[in-house]
């Protein structure tokens, strides 16, 4: 099983760069019920102080809506409606940003939570999310429930210099890694022997 987004991922394509921190979490989902949009806002609320958010949005109908509930709430939030960003501009407003998060249940999230690494900031998600809670460890990010998930801010603001999200993917991920996993599966068979039989691998 090697997932799209991790597991063949470029290191060049989202990484570190000596821009000013901006906002304090960045959320880059479609507007869309998914996407659980009101988690986030939930919770910014509930957070003892103010804290500044960007929700980048590619694509979805509900922006309108997801303006109107962090309006009801009171909390800080721009948001970049669709058709959203470059890729490098996206890679800019992550590394404005101090913490990613992947707020939705019913999703599977494991380019989006790869590239925030990437960009090296660390992820706080949803501890129910579907598919892409493995790429969380203690170097990389924490996970909450929805009741819980303005705790998580404060654990990683409050130590932010424990993580290393980028150094952990690249140790782990990326598609170098998954080519190396892809060559020892073929030449366990037989018929994948034969194949590479007297051809050197580089990669």
């Amino acid at each position: 099983m090697l997932p799209i987004g991790p597991e063949f991922a470029s290191p060049t394509m989202f990484g570190p760069l000596p821009l000013e921190k901006v906002y304090d979490v960045i959320y880059i989902a479609a507007a869309q019920p998914y996407k659980r949009h009101d988690i986030l806002f939930d919770a910014l609320a509930k957070f003892p102080r103010k804290l500044k958010a960007l929700c980048v949005c590619g694509y979805g109908e509900l922006v309108d809506d997801l303006k109107a509930m962090a309006d009801r709430l009171a909390v800080d939030v721009d948001f970049i409606e669709p058709p959203g960003v470059s890729y490098s501009a996206l890679n800019k407003l992550i590394n404005q940003s101090r913490l990613g998060v992947v707020c939705g249940i019913d999703d599977g999230a494991p380019a989006i939570i790869t590239e925030y690494m990437l960009a090296g900031i660390p992820v706080l998600a949803n501890a129910k999310l579907k598919c892409g809670l493995q790429y969380i460890r203690r170097e990389t990010g924490v996970t909450r429930t929805a009741e819980n998930f303005h705790t998580g801010f404060a654990d990683i603001l409050g130590d932010i210099g424990r993580f290393s999200p980028r150094q952990t993917v690249l140790e782990n991920w990326v598609w170098q890694h998954s080519i190396e996993k892809l060559t020892n599966a073929i030449l366990s068979t037989k018929k994948g022997r034969h194949i590479f039989k007297g051809k050197e691998q580089r990669f």
